[in-house]
């Protein structure tokens, strides 16, 4: 017993003293380590060679209850067509809620603007955002051009309503119930009000109906064209208290032309059916510029309709007698201040009447007959709205057939049923998971802590990082994919490629990697040069319970030197990055190192840049010399101020 006393006191004692000895040596470490960090200039006196920044965002759709995908691009992201360009990429992506978002984008810090774009019906598509010092932004209740004209403005000819369209003698017999100002928005007093239906839940049906509808009819809608009787509106003889109000509201807007939309009226049995009869009636403008744009108008903006007699001179009222039916016209880009045009509205092409062909036609009504009507009309069983969707080019040219480029809503008091019409299902639509993808290209100097040649190419590695992430902007996975792409003999060592992550989730690994638990890090366990163009793709799981953007920035990649695994190594990171616990700290501020940073401050030991397809600088030539990238000195000698973009000139230019 008292030998067994004495083994256990003496083991006791040999591992104390061990422990004080481990404890002595990393003090003396910590010591050696900060003496050496102490005769360095500080961190934030050093360029941290970063390409990424974070650029905050904020957004004001002014669209209540709205929740939307929406995505941030570099460049204008669509085209001539109103439709999103092919082969572009959007530098971030998130949701919206209540038409609203505050967040803070990682991106490229070589973009100068920026552009806002989203699909969703009842959001203007794409708008410029307004950069700053303090970031990106667009507020749409700051939108609406200021320039206002007078009610006997150039575009009319006359101060009362209904307005007649100038200039003098255009003949078209063409009408506005408003005036607008420099960019066609409204300006009459009290015209425009705001509806109190659901906007968001509506477009979302309409969106998701005629979305399905197209997927089921090779990808067109042409098979909801009805006949002017169901397009058009008719109050019936019988009708409760012998009249019915219409209000119209501007849905959305997703063509490249910029429309004039109106409507006419007429005896139900006396329709109109030919191009003289069209030309003959009186028309009446509802909005003059019927789009988002700069111009103003939003998802909801409501305007009332108004009867003035069977022989339009009678004094404006809002009840429209039983026996009467309302169609719709839509004039093709003919918005005041569009090429031409000047403040005043196009008119019908005066050729309109005299050759019956597409080529004289600028101008489209809804008791039109077989492809010429372009015109569709839904029921929305939710709201008992019904829906009216335009097809915006036609004439010469035949557009999509999608029938979505301009989008209006119908409400008529007391309620005219809509059930005779396709009908839009009491559904709400699944929002599904987004996906955020981030590119780039990590190159290493594999010499430190002493000075290398800086050519930055002695481990390459491209990498694809795609979130997916739920409406609340919670990510639900990450695939993460690398590619080892240096050249040949670009490197003497066998060195190993790493990341290290704080929420790890659940992982999936492919053959060829493994989590150091020591490091937390996921581990590409051979070495990079043995692995030329093999890609590894790592999935992780999160279950919703991590920010989409914390996931992004939450990422440590990194070099393990000669690929020598465990404690005691050589690491090296990205400028400013924290090693993990596995590093040899004698190294750490050590030769040339500064924080993963030559210590002249003119080039770093590894850089992360935000492309895929980068040219590395040839053998031993530094990154910055003749023939390489001199812009890149360029940007480390104005400390990012200037030539951020370096990557994609010079030796990068495509």
């Amino acid at each position: 017993m008292n030998l067994l006393r004495g083994i256990t006191r003496g083991t006791t004692l040999l591992l104390l003293l061990g422990v004080i000895a481990s404890c002595a040596e990393k003090d003396l470490y910590n010591s050696d380590e900060d003496s050496r960090k102490s005769k360095l200039p500080s961190e934030d006196s050093y360029f941290g060679f970063q390409l990424r920044g974070n650029i905050p965002l904020n957004v004001d759709y002014a669209a209540s209850g709205f929740v939307a995908n929406v995505e941030v691009y570099a460049e204008d992201p669509v085209d001539a067509s109103g439709k999103l360009k092919e082969g572009i990429s959007p530098i971030y992506k998130t949701f919206i809620k209540d038409g609203k978002i505050s967040s803070t984008m990682y991106v490229p810090t070589a973009v100068k603007e920026a552009y806002l774009y989203t699909n969703r019906m009842g959001l203007p598509h794409s708008v410029k955002l307004t950069g700053s010092a303090s970031g990106f932004s667009y507020d749409a209740n700051k939108a609406t051009g200021s320039k206002t004209r007078a009610a006997a403005a150039a575009g009319v000819l006359n101060d009362q309503i209904p307005y007649q369209l100038g200039p003098a003698g255009r003949g078209d017999n063409m009408y506005s119930l408003c005036t607008w100002n420099g960019n066609g928005y409204p300006t009459t007093a009290n015209y425009l009000s705001k509806t109190s239906y659901d906007m968001d839940g509506l477009t979302s049906r309409v969106q998701a109906y005629l979305a399905n509808n197209r997927a089921a009819n090779g990808g067109k809608n042409e098979n909801l064209r009805i006949d002017a009787d169901k397009l058009n509106i008719t109050i019936p003889v019988g009708v409760t208290g012998g009249s019915a109000k219409v209000e119209v509201s501007f849905v959305d807007e997703n063509g490249a032309f910029q429309n004039v939309f109106g409507y006419y009226y007429y005896k139900t049995n006396s329709a109109p059916t030919t191009r003289n009869d069209f030309w003959g009636m009186k028309k009446y403008v509802i909005f003059p510029n019927a789009g988002y744009r700069s111009y103003g108008l939003k998802c909801g903006d409501t305007a009332k309709l108004l009867f003035f007699g069977e022989d339009g001179k009678a004094a404006p009222t809002e009840d429209f007698p039983g026996g009467y039916t309302i169609g719709w016209f839509l004039l093709s880009n003919a918005a005041p201040w569009v090429s031409d045009n000047g403040d005043n509205i196009k008119k019908v092409n005066d050729l309109y009447t005299q050759y019956h062909t597409q080529s004289t036609r600028n101008i489209c009504l809804s008791n039109e007959s077989g492809d010429d009507r372009q015109f569709i009309t839904l029921y929305d069983t939710k709201s008992k709205l019904l829906v009216v969707g335009v097809e915006d080019e036609f004439g010469a040219t035949k557009g999509d057939n999608d029938f979505d480029d301009v989008m209006f809503c119908v409400k008529t008091t007391p309620e005219i049923t809509g059930d005779d019409r396709p009908i839009i299902p009491d559904e709400t639509p699944e929002v599904k998971p987004e996906t955020e993808t981030i590119v780039g290209t990590l190159a290493f100097e594999d010499n430190w802590p002493k000075a290398g040649d800086y050519d930055m190419n002695d481990v390459i590695i491209e990498y694809k990082r795609a979130i997916t992430y739920d409406k609340d902007n919670k990510a639900i996975k990450v695939e993460e994919s690398f590619t080892p792409k240096q050249k040949d003999n670009a490197a003497i060592y066998d060195n190993v490629f790493a990341y290290q992550v704080d929420n790890m989730g659940t992982v999936t690994l492919p053959v060829g990697c493994e989590i150091e638990n020591g490091s937390r890090s996921i581990v590409i366990t051979k070495g990079v040069k043995y692995l030329q163009n093999q890609t590894f793709t790592i999935t992780r799981e999160f279950g919703s319970s991590i920010d989409k953007d914390k996931v992004k920035t939450d990422f440590n990649p990194y070099a393990i030197i000669k690929g020598i695994r465990g404690t005691g190594r050589a690491e090296v990171h990205l400028p400013k990055k924290s090693p993990t616990d596995l590093i040899d700290r004698s190294k750490l501020y050590s030769e040339s190192d500064a924080y993963f940073i030559d210590k002249d401050g003119k080039y770093p030991f590894a850089i992360d840049i935000p492309i895929v397809g980068f040219i590395p600088a040839d053998e031993t030539k530094q990154i910055d010399s003749a023939g390489q990238y001199p812009s890149f000195k360029t940007w480390v000698n104005s400390n990012g101020s200037q030539a951020a973009d370096w990557y994609l000139k010079d030796k990068g230019a495509k």
